[in-house]
């Protein structure tokens, strides 16, 4: 089992005996997420991560000419640091 995904996590959390982990810290994030809002930004931040860890934050290209990094939007860094 791994951690690596909101699913993994949900999934840990009920072996210690806590149901629907992201519905209960949901209101204590500024400004309030939605379950699913914090879902997807785990799964967002954990899918940026292997990327960068595993793909040397390169663009998987077929035949590819000329290497290219994945683009890196400073909004959304900046929030997932928030």
């Amino acid at each position: 089992m791994t951690f690596q995904s909101s699913r993994g996590v949900e999934r840990g959390m009920r072996l210690l005996d806590v149901r629907n982990p992201f519905a209960k810290v949901e209101a204590h994030f500024t400004p309030p997420q939605s379950k699913s809002e914090l879902q997807q930004r785990l799964d967002r931040i954990v899918h940026r991560r292997n990327q960068i860890v595993h793909e040397g934050d390169l663009q998987r290209q077929s035949g590819p000419r000329h290497i290219k990094r994945e683009p890196v939007d400073k909004a959304k860094v900046a929030d997932d640091l928030a």
